[in-house]
């Protein structure tokens, strides 16, 4: 795509642009934002192609923009070639919260505030107008001159504040914010920066260890030895990222000449007591100097991503080992220590519905439950009437089209239905002393037709506006076996700043990471779901920390930031890497993962093995972002899919069928090796389940989601705080597994109950019998009622068929088992957990929701005995007075892991 970089002149910002290159963009221009007097002197030209930057302001406080050295900005362009834009700021810091709102429409927007120019003498967003809204004017007079521009190269690292803000810009003027340093390991990001031959001296020092005699105006590759000893001392930023120093960039492989800076001396801003004074380069006398071709032509290597070419190697071998090496890559340039996304959760409300289910006609299910601070909502649309039933395995709607309800009109449909899922959910979570949507915390939505998901996704979006995202996974089942068009699935805390009291429900804060750039981190989130959604119990110090700071079009944020009246405690903030004030969160939920290649947002070439790879390497990377491993999690669910292609024959979609099953397999083992390495150190391994699905977005292979994630609140995050409430010891795993054989605990399951199919009853099936494995993990701390708030539990029982020993493994087939009778067993294992290992004088555990993936390749009518008779939780097994939980049950293609098994159903319980 066409890119304008966002410069301030310094190292991060260009060495971003250069990796915009290395990815295949094209910089078209560059724009900058510099201090309202910084264009009102005029160059001198003093001789001999000379030039004297003079300005009135050699730089100025700001929250979001470096702007030392922002006179030498115009000789900067010339050097790269590229058209400059320029863009005076007017605006002051506003919101100095962690997250950033839109201003109203009766603030200035471009047409009230006047016209630009590439000289710089625009009017501005005016006094009284956030800051940030100058970066919307500087880009709104970029895309007049360069309309096709459609991604903004940002040199971003760390600072949540600056990259929170731009990606806000980004998505109003439809633009796409390119930050492919977001989140690396600053020691080996300085080194590529160095390798690389990006040539930079420092332009400002304000830090302990950097003096103005010693360090202004020396190059990266001179202070690399006392930055790592500063570091290693100090803790002090590689990168600059803590506001330690700031540099101006001479050269880099993209310019075709060089600036040359000669009479250079230090100025002291501030002495810092004798310490760390703060002081910035004064520059005499600067020239453009032409670089010799041989000398870019020597550099043309480093233009190419140091990651991309193992991909490319492998698509053409073929060999999926080489997924490794990239991820391995990939893994160098992570960086360490908790981060948040910033989202404001309770300042906007979801908008109150009159009308639930709007343009749907078809039936509305609503099942929702509470336990303590959970609320668990499960909601059904049913399909029209012609769409229902049928088969599911290899079925037309597997290439695409879903049973009558594809086109135009399809899609239109299946967009009214999530709206009015959502709308009936909102509904339902308000009922139970929640704020609606806002609450949600992970989010799974089922499809009957993956190629409605455009316009799905923008009716996801509608309803979401305001809200703050959850994290989402989404998949394409043959939903039309039960009747359903569409399936929806929330899991929601009741928000911090509900009703307080002795009678109240307990409360919980909602924290988010909702990443919009594009990365070599992790792949963005496009849409209105987040990357990871966690919650920390209402009575936890939520106290915020200083936004970090960040070169390359932003900088310098103040050394301690208030929180701003306007925020309230349950603010989405998210501390720095380095500067923590409160302990973490205690669970967490991560988003579906797709095998996606996150600089290029392609899948990863090789397979379903080699994407199972990368969706495993990117949830490593959101897992590390907020000082978590896979040590932590509690369940893992791969799904897979290979549709076939519209308008193959049988034969072909036969062949489709076992290659995707060889795919399934393949990517199982990913999983397994995943979660082997998960339980090092002996904790118990998490749940892992691979269930095979009809498609996933963007025709991926494999999506690996991890349920949930607990960690003690004394980890090992960088900067936490240990307290009483909160050391390392007190959290512990806990594991709860039984065997129940189905014809021992409920007797012979016969056709009164609705079976078409052979049952597994250990008598009638013929070459063996069901078996339910039941096994429970749950992480929880014994001191106390923060812990009671948030400790949950997750039970998976797997329904799986034991063969005899003399029958032939070809005739002993998993038979069907009708969920009205499975669920009996599985409530009563619950139970058994609840009276064995929950209880507690501050509360048992109840449970909240249920969901069901069983599978349709059974046989024939197996779909019918599946879900034949009243497959509700029973009441019996309600616990305490605790009422039934939410239920939901998807068809799924088969289940691959575990082997032989044919349902698993998977029982949320909360400390009640």
């Amino acid at each position: 795509m066409r890119v304008v970089a966002l410069v301030s002149g310094g190292k991060d910002s260009t060495f971003n642009m250069m990796l915009c290159a290395a990815y295949g963009h094209e910089v078209v221009a560059m724009a900058n934002l510099h201090p309202p007097d910084g264009d009102a002197a005029p160059l001198t030209t003093p001789g001999a192609g000379a030039r004297a930057p003079a300005s009135r302001v050699e730089e100025m406080d700001s929250f979001m923009y470096q702007t030392a050295g922002h006179a030498l900005i115009p000789m900067l362009a010339e050097c790269a070639g590229l058209p400059l834009f320029r863009q005076p700021i007017r605006g002051t810091a506003v919101q100095t919260g962690l997250d950033y709102a839109a201003p109203p429409e009766h603030l200035p927007t471009a047409a009230a505030a006047g016209a630009h120019d590439t000289a710089g003498g625009g009017a501005g967003a005016g006094v009284g107008t956030d800051e940030v809204e100058d970066l919307l004017l500087l880009l709104q007079a970029v895309l007049a001159a360069h309309p096709d521009v459609r991604g903004v190269s940002v040199g971003a690292i760390a600072s949540d504040y600056q990259r929170v803000r731009v990606e806000s810009v980004c998505a109003r003027l439809g633009l796409t914010a390119l930050a492919y340093m977001w989140r690396q390991d600053q020691k080996a990001l300085l080194d590529r920066m160095i390798d690389a031959g990006v040539d930079a001296v420092l332009c400002k020092v304000a830090c302990l260890g950097l003096t103005p005699r010693a360090h202004l105006g020396r190059s990266l590759a001179d202070v690399r030895p006392t930055l790592l000893a500063l570091n290693a001392q100090y803790g002090c930023h590689m990168c600059g990222e803590g506001g330690e120093y700031e540099t101006m960039t001479r050269w880099c492989p993209l310019f075709g000449a060089r600036l040359q800076l000669s009479g250079t001396s230090a100025h002291v801003l501030d002495e810092g007591g004798g310490f760390a004074p703060v002081a910035v380069l004064r520059v005499a006398e600067a020239h453009v100097e032409t670089v010799a071709a041989s000398e870019r032509e020597r550099w043309a290597c480093v233009l190419r991503s140091p990651v991309a070419p193992l991909f490319e190697a492998r698509a053409r071998a073929g060999d999926a080992a080489c997924a490794s090496q990239g991820v391995e890559a990939l893994a160098k340039h992570r960086a360490h220590g908790p981060v948040w996304a910033a989202f404001d959760v309770e300042r906007a409300m979801p908008r109150e519905r009159g009308d639930v289910a709007g343009d749907v006609d078809d039936e509305i299910s609503v099942c929702a439950h509470a336990v303590g601070c959970w609320m668990s909502v499960a909601v059904s649309v049913a399909a029209p009437a012609g769409a229902r039933g049928g088969s599911g395995f290899g079925c037309a709607a597997s290439a695409g089209t879903a049973h009558g309800a594809g086109g135009a009109h399809g899609a239109e449909r299946a967009a009214a239905a999530v709206g009015a899922a959502l709308r009936a959910a909102a509904c339902a979570l308000r009922a139970r002393g929640g704020a609606g949507l806002s609450d949600a915390i992970v989010l799974k939505l089922y499809l009957s037709d993956m190629s409605h998901y455009a316009q799905v996704n923008s009716a996801f979006a509608a309803e979401f506006t305001g809200c703050a995202p959850a994290a989402r996974a989404a998949l394409a089942a043959p939903l039309e076996i039960g009747g359903a068009l569409l399936r929806l699935e929330i899991l929601a805390r009741r928000s911090a700043a509900g009703p307080r009291g002795a009678d109240a429900p307990p409360r919980a804060h909602k924290r988010v990471m909702h990443v919009q750039s594009i990365s070599e981190w992790a792949p963005r989130m496009i849409g209105p779901y987040a990357q990871a959604a966690w919650v920390v119990a209402a009575d936890v110090n939520s106290a915020r920390a200083p936004p970090a700071t960040a070169d390359g079009g932003a900088g310098a944020a103040p050394a301690a930031v208030a929180p701003s009246a306007a925020e309230d405690e349950d603010e989405e903030c998210r501390p720095s890497a380095e500067a923590v004030t409160q302990p973490p969160p205690t669970l967490g939920y991560l988003a579906g993962s797709l095998g996606l290649y996150p600089p290029l947002m392609t899948l990863a070439p090789g397979g379903a093995a080699a994407q199972a790879a990368q969706a495993f390497a990117n949830v490593e990377a959101v897992l590390d972002s907020v000082g978590r491993s896979r040590a932590d999690a509690l369940s893992v669910t791969l799904f897979t899919a290979t549709p076939a292609p519209p308008g193959v024959d049988e034969r072909a979609r036969a062949d489709s069928d076992a290659h995707a099953l060889r795919g399934c397999i393949e990517a199982t083992s990913q999983l397994r090796a995943w979660t082997e390495l998960a339980s090092d150190g002996g904790r118990p391994p998490p749940l892992r389940a691979t269930l095979r699905v009809r498609a996933l977005p963007m025709r991926a292979a494999c999506e690996a989601l991890v349920d949930s994630v607990g960690r003690d609140a004394g980890g090992a995050g960088a900067g936490e705080v240990h307290g009483a409430d909160c050391a390392p010891d007190s959290w512990h795993w806990r594991e709860f597994a039984e065997e129940v054989l189905m014809d021992e605990a409920h007797g012979q399951i016969d056709e009164t109950h609705g079976a078409s199919a052979p049952c597994a009853d250990g008598h009638g099936g013929g070459g063996g019998r069901a078996v339910l494995h039941v096994r429970a993990l749950w992480r929880e701390s014994s001191d106390g009622a923060r812990s009671a708030q948030l400790s949950v539990a997750q039970l998976w029982a797997c329904l799986v068929w034991r063969r005899d020993s003399d029958t032939p493994s070809a005739e002993a087939k998993p038979r069907a088992v009708p969920l009205a009778r499975l669920l009996p067993a599985v409530a009563a294992s619950a139970q058994r957990l609840a009276r064995a290992h929950g209880g507690r004088a501050d509360g048992t555990l109840l449970p909240l929701h249920v969901s069901a993936a069983y599978a349709v390749d059974l046989g024939p009518g197996a779909e019918g005995a599946m879900l034949a008779g009243d497959a509700r939780w029973p009441s019996a097994h309600s616990l305490d007075g605790g009422g039934a939980p939410s239920v939901a049950f998807v068809p799924v293609e088969c289940v691959v892991e575990p082997s032989d098994c044919c349902v698993v159903v998977c029982v949320l319980l909360a400390r009640g």
